[in-house]
């Protein structure tokens, strides 16, 4: 994720009275209304931020496979609200995945086969 929302990422700096465990739930990442989200047990899920205005920019990485990854993206891409962002998923079998979401135009899709796996990557931009 580029460009991403300056008002978000106001969050991710030392503040105080606010420490690094109260980012998650202060951002968004990590909320009551949805703490599934950072309670997936055994797996792995990395968020990385470099909020300087200049060159802010993000990631976010599970290492499982899901049915669907649309929901996890969108909501990755509702707390940061990036400029672009692109996709990329390693997946056993290809599927064009993530076709539409809400605000975002798709830029390109291209896909990599190999024998035990496929990538998939999907650019996307703001629709202003």
């Amino acid at each position: 994720m580029s460009e991403l929302d300056p008002d978000v990422m106001d969050q991710f700096y030392m503040k105080d009275g606010v420490t690094a465990k109260d980012v998650p739930r202060v951002s968004g990442i990590c909320d009551h209304h949805d703490a599934r989200f950072c309670q997936i047990r055994g797996n792995l899920l990395t968020i990385h931020v470099t909020p300087e205005p200049e060159s802010s920019c993000g990631s976010f990485e599970i290492n499982f496979s899901l049915n669907s990854y649309n929901d996890p993206i969108r909501k990755v891409v509702g707390i940061f609200k990036p400029g672009k962002f692109v996709t990329t998923v390693c997946n056993s079998e290809f599927a064009c995945l993530l076709q539409k979401i809400e605000g975002f135009k798709g830029l390109d899709c291209q896909s990599a086969m190999f024998s035990d796996y496929d990538f998939v990557f999907t650019g996307f931009a703001t629709n202003q």
